[in-house]
């Protein structure tokens, strides 16, 4: 199930093959004024939003998914229920990743809509510096490992996500220095030999040979990481000499 901020309603969808589906348009038919505009799209009536609220709690509760105060927020617009296919892909994000200084990257989604921004919060609700502008803190234990299992996956519950990553050559020299250390998972003041052990490690974890055969968007992916990790490994080199 996911949900989305449209203009003028809010929007729930729902797979078709859903174990929940009867239940929830059972409920929706009960408690509102419901037409459909086809058989994939359900429209509930109701100008109390507290009614609303309540049900859009339940279907949080339902899913065992956290709470979204920001669609919560918009419980004063129209419901439309959407019925989509079991393999259906839902939503396309794309994003520029730029990294602003040692510590923090900026993430700005092509789409205006507050849904994508929503849903990028939501995503990276551990990682933030500051939520509101989209600045991660990549200093934070783990962050790299998450993010490039983003990047891998592309597909998270149903949204494609694509992330447009900045050359880091088009930072100053300290921002460079601190994308270096942060793609290696490292920290500034480390001994060389744990910066050269985690290197190996992950020259050994994405070299493009581990993935020989494979779909070529992966192939390609563990071969611009294998790059990445290179020329991290070199910068962080040429800075200690």
């Amino acid at each position: 199930m996911y949900f989305g901020i449209n203009s003028g309603f809010l929007q729930i969808a729902i797979k078709k093959d859903c174990v929940e589906l009867e239940r929830i348009l059972s409920n929706a038919q009960r408690n509102f004024k419901t037409h459909y505009v086809s058989n994939e799209v359900l429209i509930l009536d109701s100008q109390k939003v507290l009614k609303k609220r309540y049900f859009l709690n339940w279907l949080f509760h339902l899913q065992e998914m956290p709470i979204n105060q920001i669609i919560l927020s918009h419980a004063y617009l129209p419901i439309q229920i959407k019925i989509i296919p079991p393999q259906s892909f839902l939503y396309r994000i794309d994003v520029r990743a730029r990294v602003v200084d040692a510590r923090l990257i900026e993430l700005t989604p092509t789409q205006t809509d507050q849904r994508a921004k929503s849903w990028i919060r939501d995503l990276f609700s551990g990682y933030f510096f500051d939520s509101q502008r989209l600045l991660l803190d990549a200093s934070r234990e783990g962050f790299w490992e998450f993010l490039m299992k983003i990047i891998y996956a592309k597909t998270i519950n149903d949204v494609v996500l694509h992330i447009d990553f900045e050359n880091p050559a088009c930072a100053n020299e300290d921002a460079q220095l601190g994308w270096a250390y942060q793609m290696l998972d490292a920290y500034r003041g480390e001994s060389f030999s744990q910066i050269r052990k985690k290197y190996i490690s992950l020259v050994k974890k994405y070299h493009p040979d581990n993935v020989f055969g494979a779909d070529n968007e992966i192939v390609q992916n563990y071969q611009e990481r294998f790059v990445q990790i290179q020329k991290a490994f070199d910068r962080i080199c040429t800075s200690l000499n």
